[in-house]
């Protein structure tokens, strides 16, 4: 579907006209194939629809309210909320999207690369999957060409679930218990306030706007995310690897840390007889040598 207007929205009139009605009931089998077909015999295809709670570009927040609409077309819903529940409340028990997918260190930080595709189980039973691979079967015969998925999700996750990083979800998830959601949602909207009003004020000399935002210029159903250009007196696009290079540039310039870097290289260029290897004591004490020179703790020294 198509966005339209400054604020780059979808229309919903042209999204329920896109979703004709689909009757479910007697219709064309599906095709089967190697292994156990999941559905019901005979039931006719659903068609899908898929949308992002939020968008990850615009910020935009789409109507939850369509979840329901497309089901009653007859249509399944992919409900993409990994951009939606890093500061907002998404209630499950609300909203019933038959398939939900979260990405986790948007939401906490930690651990990258978990996330979570949430299945209602009846949009599960549904699903057929003609293939299997390690971890998704109970038995397998290569002679007898037939093989035994597991039940529900496990048929469906393929090698070894990431078991070191999955507690840390659940420490994460009482982290934002304890913060509050309603907390951490206020918190990013009044800071997507003040950015979105400082990047208006932004001008140049001659009083040209330095800044093109897309997306939602107000705070009404929208999220954290703010997708901009910066332009020249001219009006022109920057290019943003130019923006990005020289913002780099003046970072480094500009931070303590850089000139105490310069230092270091301009006085080991000075002494190239000299190591840079000190212990952990001898930082403290702002001392450093050679490493045979280190008394303190010998067997842990480190690079300074």
């Amino acid at each position: 579907m198509p966005v339209s207007g400054p604020g780059l929205r979808m229309d919903e009139q042209r999204l329920r006209a896109a979703l004709p009605a689909r009757e479910r009931g007697p219709g064309p089998r599906l095709r089967r194939g190697p292994g156990p077909r999941r559905g019901r015999a005979g039931e006719r295809p659903h068609g899908l629809l898929a949308y992002p709670a939020q968008s990850n570009f615009t910020g935009v927040q789409h109507p939850l309210t369509w979840i329901a609409a497309a089901q009653a077309r007859g249509y399944d819903v992919l409900l993409d909320a990994a951009a939606y529940v890093p500061a907002n409340t998404l209630d499950l028990s609300r909203y019933h999207p038959d398939f939900t997918v979260v990405s986790w260190y948007k939401v906490f930080g930690h651990p990258t690369g978990v996330g979570s595709l949430i299945a209602r189980r009846d949009a599960l039973a549904r699903l057929r999957r003609p293939w299997f691979s390690g971890g998704t079967i109970y038995a397998v015969s290569a002679q007898a060409q037939w093989h035994v998925l597991a039940d529900d999700e496990a048929a469906f996750e393929d090698g070894t679930v990431n078991f070191l990083s999955v507690p840390d979800v659940t420490a994460g998830l009482e982290w934002i218990d304890n913060i509050g959601m309603d907390r951490v949602h206020a918190h990013v909207t009044a800071l997507t306030g003040q950015l979105l009003a400082g990047l208006r004020e932004l001008r140049h000399s001659d009083g040209s706007p330095l800044v093109r935002t897309y997306g939602p210029v107000d705070l009404v159903a929208r999220g954290g995310t703010v997708a901009l250009n910066l332009l020249g007196a001219d009006g022109g696009v920057i290019d943003e690897r130019v923006a990005a290079s020289a913002t780099r540039a003046r970072a480094r310039r500009r931070s303590p840390w850089h000139r105490v870097g310069c230092a270091r290289q301009h006085a080991a260029k000075s002494r190239p007889w000299r190591s840079t290897w000190s212990c952990c004591a001898c930082r403290r004490r702002g001392l450093s040598g050679s490493r045979s020179a280190c008394r303190h703790s010998p067997g842990t020294s480190r690079r300074s």
